[in-house]
């Protein structure tokens, strides 16, 4: 089966386990698959296709779609066709939309995360640089979220092409959605260039996909699940009062065993109480802790959920309280991207590459200052991480000299505008870290 019949069969069977669609709208074509596996953890899988409104009159606009009008998203069962139809959307507002984008859901996980996705979308409606729900249904195994679809480019087809003026007017848009995200006390939790689609030619983005954002303070089981703690080698990560041996950062041990096994035989081959177990170890040398106190501090929980390469340090030291900063610095991943013409900029395939990247950035006194301000532990012993550690626009001249014109001095002060923005988004400290508003009143975007 070549890939046009296969791609065929797939629109048809989206229609026929939708029937809702009928009369309604045509899938015309695949345009975003997710991966669970490679970008983010604690996602959902799917795909999302465009289709065409059978009911579209002609006047459709952008303002229209993203801003002017709130549409009224109805949750349903698709199995209620009848009643369905009739509080599809509201038909003055649906009109007016000629495609629409359909995000097909899997539920994998969690329903729980699932219905606070279209929660959170509800209650973002009106905004103008953020994706309008419209309607919602699930079908057994299968939910879909139907929003206006945005005609965008490519992140990979511009982004080492944009002048200083086109990058302003990108973060322009990306931040005004931050700010009214944030207003609402949401974190996004997975900025990137997929899912911040922009439109070079009409100087206009959306944020998009909002399946991993949660409220600040939301106590959902499934929003806050307890992570073992990796073996990360040379690079260690360390909870300074673990209560259980599943979430103690294990020194390297001189067997050819990894020093993980070696506990889960150590404690498989004995019952001990949790004290004799933890006094044990330490005996043996297997884990670096605070003897005091360990006993009664809580497990290690924390929200890891994000894309590798854009997830904050608070995030990769498993912080509990995490606040809309870390949607700041992954925007700053994004700038830094840009202005450097390498993506992605950071490669880390998992926690330890993540830490080694971030101790060549910032060096190896800010990250141990950095563990103790989290109550965590940052030991190194790797020679390539050492003190200071790097500065952003000696970095980014020896990446790109083009970028610091010598016969243009009002363009090469733009240009440390921009790194200055840069040096706010991606502050180690979350608490020091800009605000939305605040980069939004920065001179680089003011200017």
């Amino acid at each position: 089966m070549g890939e046009a019949e296969a791609l065929q069969k797939e629109l048809n069977y989206v229609l026929k386990k939708f029937p809702i669609f009928d009369g309604i709208l045509q899938v015309v074509d695949r345009v975003g698959v997710g991966n669970l596996e490679l970008d983010t953890f604690n996602g959902t899988f799917g795909a999302v296709y465009k289709a065409r409104n059978l009911r579209y009159e002609g006047n459709e606009n952008t303002d229209s779609a993203y801003g002017s009008r709130s549409p009224s998203p109805t949750v349903a069962n698709a199995e209620e066709k009848r009643g369905i139809k009739r509080k599809f959307m509201d038909e003055d507002y649906f009109k007016n939309i000629e495609y629409v984008a359909i995000k097909k859901i899997v539920i994998n996980y969690s329903i729980g995360r699932i219905a606070e996705e279209i929660s959170i979308l509800r209650e973002l409606r009106g905004y103008s640089n953020i994706i309008q729900l419209l309607s919602a249904h699930r079908h057994e195994d299968e939910v879909i979220l139907i929003t206006p679809h945005f005609e965008h480019d490519r992140f990979r087809s511009f982004y080492q092409k944009m002048t200083i003026d086109d990058i302003k007017s990108y973060f322009r848009s990306l931040f005004e959605a931050l700010r009214d995200v944030h207003s609402h006390n949401i974190v996004h939790r997975d900025v990137k260039p997929g899912n911040f689609l922009y439109n070079m030619k009409e100087k206009k983005g959306i944020l998009v996909d909002f399946g991993l954002a949660e409220r600040l303070g939301a106590s959902n089981s499934y929003l806050n699940r307890i992570y073992d703690v990796p073996n990360v080698g040379a690079v260690q990560v360390i909870n300074r009062f673990p209560s259980v041996v599943g979430q103690i950062s294990i020194e390297p041990s001189q067997s050819n065993k990894p020093a993980v096994k070696r506990i889960r035989t150590l404690t498989a081959s004995k019952k001990l109480t949790k004290q004799q177990m933890m006094d044990e170890l330490a005996k043996r040398g297997f884990i670096d802790m605070d003897p005091k106190g360990y006993e009664n501090k809580p497990g290690w929980k924390a929200n890891r959920a994000g894309t590798r390469g854009f997830r904050a340090p608070e995030v990769l030291f498993r912080v509990d309280n995490q606040t809309c900063a870390i949607d700041i610095w992954s925007a700053g991943v994004i700038l830094i991207t840009i202005l450097s013409h390498h993506y992605p900029f950071f490669k880390s395939t998992d926690d330890a590459d993540a830490f080694y990247e971030l101790g060549i950035l910032f060096g190896k006194r800010l990250m141990h200052d950095l563990a103790t301000e989290h109550e965590r532990y940052y030991r190194t012993d790797i020679p390539l991480i050492y003190d200071p550690g790097l500065q952003f626009d000696k970095l980014l001249h020896t990446m790109r000299r083009d970028l610091f014109p010598k016969d243009d001095e009002q363009l090469l002060n733009e240009v440390y505008n921009a790194i200055d923005l840069l040096k706010r988004c991606l502050e180690p400290y979350p608490s020091r870290r800009i605000t939305a508003v605040e980069a939004l009143r920065h001179p680089f975007l003011l200017s």
